[in-house]
């Protein structure tokens, strides 16, 4: 098996096998993508996007899904994590955080089981257009 240079993994045919090498491919068949952009893990580029729309606090009550993203929030230090207990709780929180600063309110709740007792609190708030993600 040939190393496939655009994912970098193995792969039954390289580009390079089955292509003719383009003129202005940036990078040779023993070259990786690696080389050439920066390698970010998918948390990290989350925090990254959320710096960047002004986000400073993210309200959550996460679950073992979100364990890398509480990993992340371990070594950052522009963004807050403030935990609740419960989801309404937490959606309460965010709500009146959005009201009283008028920033954008990031809601972080664990994937199933969480989602069904706030999602009637998200849907008002959506309603009212206040700034709440």
């Amino acid at each position: 098996m040939a190393r496939d240079p655009l994912i970098g993994a193995a792969a039954t045919c390289s580009i390079a096998e089955s292509h003719p090498p383009a003129r202005d491919f940036p990078f040779s068949g023993s070259q990786h993508l690696e080389d050439f952009l920066p390698v970010m893990s998918g948390k990290r580029a989350f925090l990254d996007v959320l710096k960047q729309e002004g986000v400073e606090i993210m309200f959550g009550n996460p679950g073992t899904t979100e364990l890398p993203l509480m990993d992340a929030f371990a070594t950052e230090n522009e963004l807050r994590y403030l935990l609740g207990l419960q989801e309404a709780a937490v959606m309460a929180m965010a709500d009146g955080y959005a009201q009283a600063s008028g920033k954008l309110a990031v809601v972080n709740l664990h994937v199933a089981p969480a989602w069904a007792t706030p999602w009637a609190c998200s849907t008002t708030r959506r309603r009212q257009a206040r700034p709440f993600s």
